[in-house]
């Protein structure tokens, strides 16, 4: 089938994703690409609809997509009249969002007890907003807008990977470990792949070991610099560079709700992984928040968690800390373990705090 790009004619595939079939007719965009749902940088105008995950967008005859930066807005839409959505209400007992495995086993588990339950999932193209407490879930698929109103709400979403922040990250070429999967079991090249931690099953790689330092290239990715063991740089040219620095839980609806009437499950119950504190780049990108941003408000005294957010604005854009989150996480252990070991080397500055 084809679709339109940026007014340009594209081939696609029956049965895969926008991403999917930007990425094998080379319009991948900037940044590293999750396939996940969890990352900015795939987002576009679709037939008129902004901020469309492409990655979580079937393809189908005709589809006008207009990607744009992360950094960018999109563009306005024209005054032509919008269709009507509809929206209605349903009363359920439980409902589970994530139709993974934690989720399928919870739900099972739930409806041996005879509860009522349904499940929400955006790989079946349902797309759960928002968590209010009562509680209440509202979620949207294409057609139609539904507020599920139930006695317990079950997170399964899973856990997220953990995007690179170090310069380069911004290149267009780089991957998580199951973004390459997926892509190439959808049978799409590419090229000399270059990975950094586990490598991705099934591709055939060189798996480059150390620390992360950088990448290299214009736009895109042209090699994958690390440090290793010795102190040494060691560098690889590469088409593609695959990364897997650990996951992070998927818990933003579950922190929406009210404890006692929402629970997780799974992967999205987990602590995860909180990576090393990066020395450079852009740790937030939907807002353009860098290191010296956070060193910046930390300097002024903004010392928690949450205040670090609202003064960057970190964590408040499209992928709602899919990115930033665990970094912002590593920043702030960070700085807070140098406050206690100048404390402890300088007994005046501990009287004094």
């Amino acid at each position: 089938m084809e679709l339109i790009v940026d007014g340009e004619t594209i081939e696609a595939r029956d049965g895969e994703d926008v991403l999917t079939a930007l990425v094998r007719t080379g319009k991948a965009p900037a940044g590293c690409l999750c396939f996940g749902g969890d990352c900015p940088n795939c987002l576009a105008v679709v037939d008129g609809i902004a901020y469309v995950r492409m990655c979580r967008t079937p393809v189908r005859p005709g589809l006008d997509v207009r990607p744009f930066g992360v950094s960018e807005l999109p563009p306005l839409p024209d005054a032509s009249p919008t269709e009507a959505v509809l929206c209605r209400n349903e009363h359920v007992d439980v409902v589970v969002v994530g139709a993974g495995s934690a989720g399928v086993a919870e739900a099972e588990r739930l409806r041996g007890e005879e509860r009522d339950v349904v499940i929400l999932d955006d790989e079946q193209g349902v797309e759960v907003l928002a968590v209010y407490p009562g509680p209440e879930v509202v979620a949207r698929s294409d057609d139609e807008i539904v507020r599920y109103f139930a006695s317990e709400v079950v997170i399964a979403t899973g856990a997220m990977e953990i995007q690179p922040v170090v310069p380069g990250s911004e290149l267009t070429g780089i991957l998580t470990r199951r973004a390459a999967e997926r892509l190439v079991r959808a049978g799409v090249e590419l090229g000399r792949v270059v990975a950094v931690g586990t490598p991705p099953a099934g591709v055939d790689c060189e798996t480059l070991p150390g620390d992360l330092v950088r990448f290299e290239g214009e736009s895109r990715v042209e090699a994958v610099v690390v440090r290793d063991p010795t102190g040494e740089e060691v560098r690889r040219s590469c088409d593609t560079a695959v990364v897997d620095l650990g996951t992070y839980p998927r818990d933003v609806l579950a922190r929406m709700g009210v404890p006692g009437q929402v629970r997780t499950v799974g992967p999205a119950s987990g602590e995860g992984t909180i990576p090393p504190c990066p020395d450079r780049g852009v740790i937030c990108p939907c807002s353009g928040v860098t290191v010296e941003d956070l060193d910046s408000v930390w300097d002024r005294g903004f010392r928690e968690l949450e205040l670090v957010k609202r003064a960057t604005l970190a964590g408040t854009g499209t992928c709602q800390g899919g990115v930033c989150a665990p970094y912002l996480r590593s920043f702030v252990a960070d700085r807070r373990a140098g406050q206690d070991r100048r404390k402890h080397l300088c007994p005046r500055l501990r009287s004094s705090a």
